[in-house]
């Protein structure tokens, strides 16, 4: 029998999966360079970033059903490839609706790839790796969401926008080489679910109170994880002077700090309960963001930049393992919806961002945002009640 070499897939995966999600966060901050492109109003330009996330959590309900019947390499490949036409076509878009056009395929593409990792793994790997493999891909998720934005901006100010995707494109093309080469074939699963029974299971939703919570939750996390590092990058601008732009981002990235410690998540949810863990990351973010409200120094936003990216990184693996709890039956149906929640979140990111940029005032901006993810923590305070309520009356 063929020996398998975890350690490389790992690192294959982490990678690829990594600059996949890249792609996601790499219209946020290059706006104004696109808008001055095609001189369309800078307010126009979040499409370009909405119409990738719509696709890429619709294309999250479709692609796991897919992978199960025809191989899911064979899925993550043809996303992979489809993914690098996408984004190198985007280079050459002569209007600012061929770029959203563009852009809503590759989120289309991506969804192939990025969550079918997580059920790649599962399928592959021995169950004593799959959960340190799971807790780098989460990881890798939200480093993109921290390098998206800085690594972007930093492209777009030194050439243009259109070298961001071309640059992109070129990775994704040896990527897609790397894959169909180290890459082993996964199990072929026969799955007991059909396109069929979506109405059904989606309707058992809102007879499970606690995975309606769970979804709540899913809903503001990214959402707010995007919001709060572009308020973080523009207010430090802002207050410090447009000539420390590096220091801004060096605030956000101290953030990937954060979110290498929540690989000991899994530890803390061996001692304590998974529920208690995602109550106690979810407080860390909510109470971080409303620090940097009252924050005037690099420094502190540096600290606090960790501190969220720490509560970010630790919530999202034990949102999952919660959701995964949850249910009985068709596990994988249900963290597939929770990652196109997710996912959506992130697609009303830049509306929810412009809800807040309507005041002037970075302060009131981060406590916007603080409330934003207080409705997350809240949710997550009602899972705890519900269970200790049903633990009384067990005893």
């Amino acid at each position: 029998m063929e020996r398998v070499h975890y350690h490389g897939i790992t690192f294959v995966l982490f990678i690829t999966g990594l600059l996949v999600m890249f792609s996601l966060y790499s219209t946020i901050t290059i706006g104004a360079s696109i808008a001055q492109d095609f001189s369309v109003p800078v307010t126009n330009t979040p499409l370009a970033s909405m119409a990738f996330s719509f696709t890429f959590a619709l294309g999250c309900l479709i692609y796991g059903i897919l992978s199960d019947k025809f191989g899911r390499k064979q899925i993550m490949l043809y996303g992979l490839i489809a993914h690098t036409i996408f984004t190198l076509l985007s280079v050459f878009s002569t209007s600012f609706m061929m770029l959203v056009v563009f852009r809503g395929a590759q989120g289309l593409a991506a969804a192939a790839y990025a969550p079918i990792i997580i059920a790649y793994i599962s399928d592959l790997f021995p169950e004593n790796k799959r959960v340190t493999a799971t807790s780098f891909m989460t990881m890798g998720f939200l480093f993109a969401g921290i390098f998206g934005q800085v690594i972007s901006e930093m492209i777009a100010n030194a050439y243009d926008w259109r070298m961001v995707f071309l640059i992109l494109g070129n990775c994704y093309a040896v990527l897609a080489v790397v894959n169909l080469w180290l890459l082993p074939q996964a199990p072929l699963q026969e799955t007991a679910l059909h396109f069929k029974d979506f109405g059904r299971d989606i309707a058992s939703i809102f007879q499970n109170p606690i995975l309606m919570l769970c979804y709540l939750i899913g809903f503001v996390l990214l959402m707010t994880f995007i919001n709060v590092y572009v308020v973080l990058g523009e207010s430090v601008l802002v207050q410090h002077g447009q000539h420390i732009q590096t220091v801004a981002a060096v605030s956000k990235f101290f953030g990937v700090g954060g979110i290498i410690i929540s690989l000991m998540a899994g530890r803390l949810s061996n001692h304590y309960s998974v529920t208690k863990v995602l109550v106690g990351a979810l407080t860390v973010t909510v109470l971080s963001i409303i620090l940097m409200a009252l924050n005037t120094s690099i420094i502190g936003y540096i600290i606090l930049s960790v501190i969220f990216g720490g509560g970010i990184g630790f919530a999202l693996p034990t949102l999952i393992s919660k959701v995964v709890l949850s249910v009985k039956h068709h596990k994988g149906f249900y963290i597939t919806l929770n990652t196109f929640v997710i996912f959506f979140g992130t697609a009303v990111a830049p509306l929810t961002l412009g809800l807040a940029q309507r005041t002037p005032a970075w302060s009131m901006q981060f406590l916007y945002l603080a409330a934003m993810m207080a409705l997350g923590l809240v949710a997550a305070v009602m899972i705890l009640l519900r269970e200790r309520q049903k633990d009384s009356h067990a005893s």
